[in-house]
């Protein structure tokens, strides 16, 4: 009869055991599954580069692929040729882009449902709200020349009307 009680109160205490057990592996998994979702979560915002890094490589990439006035020593393997763009050499693809645009960007916004920069520059001695538009996604990575011209309020779109105009504004008083 003893025996009975104590292989009862035993296999009371192991059912127990394995509901604990049980109970205790499903929040271990729920924790680390959490756990590892804020990981993830937090390196995609930590991936995305700022509004002024992604200036100052869409300044950088303008500057060495020759659209500025300032020196580059660009070699025709490294050139980037847009669509439409042509040339023999890297001479002649350096004299067809010098000092078409200002070395500093006007405006940056991110686009495509955040997924890419898009930064504008100003051409020299043009129509003030046309430009071109340097593309390249969160990272910093695939950097391009967007092929043709842009409208620079495009750039704008995001911000309240206040800072729209005062922009234009200043783009078109820089202008005049």
């Amino acid at each position: 009869m003893e025996r009975n009680l104590i292989a009862k109160v035993l296999r009371k205490i192991l059912i127990e055991m394995r509901k604990f057990n049980v109970l205790f592996l499903l929040a271990m998994i729920l924790f680390v599954a959490c756990g590892q979702a804020k990981v993830e979560n937090s390196t995609k915002i930590n991936k995305c580069i700022s509004e002024e890094k992604a200036i100052e490589l869409a300044e950088e990439y303008i500057r060495y692929q020759g659209y500025t006035f300032l020196e580059t020593d660009l070699k025709f393997d490294d050139a980037i040729i847009e669509e439409g763009e042509y040339a023999s050499n890297i001479e002649n693809l350096l004299q067809s882009r010098k000092n078409t645009l200002q070395a500093k960007a006007w405006e940056a916004r991110l686009f495509d449902k955040k997924s890419k920069w898009a930064v504008g520059f100003n051409f020299y001695n043009l129509e003030p709200n046309v430009g071109k538009c340097v593309f390249m996604d969160t990272l910093g990575n695939e950097i391009i020349m967007r092929s043709g011209e842009i409208r620079m309020d495009w750039l704008l779109q995001d911000l309240p009307l206040e800072e729209q105009q005062a922009k234009m504004d200043g783009l078109f008083d820089a202008a005049n």
